[in-house]
């Protein structure tokens, strides 16, 4: 399961860790996990939650009709 789109739906999905997010996509070591992360989307891992857990929030927000 070492693909990009996993590492998304982890990083999306849950509050794990990424130290528990390279495990559960095999990789015995976080910084390998790192480094093929960054080939793949340009960024690392956790700038990659912060920005897309953000636009989840507001998507979600703007979905439901929520009024401020």
């Amino acid at each position: 399961m070492r693909d990009a789109n996993s590492a998304q739906h982890y990083l999306l999905h849950s509050s794990l860790e990424l130290n528990e997010t390279a495990y559960l996509l095999g990789y015995e070591y976080a910084n390998s996990f790192f480094r093929a992360f960054h080939q793949w989307e340009g960024t690392s891992p956790g700038e990659w939650r912060a920005v897309h857990a953000h636009r989840a929030s507001s998507e979600h927000a703007s979905a439901s009709g929520a009024q401020f």
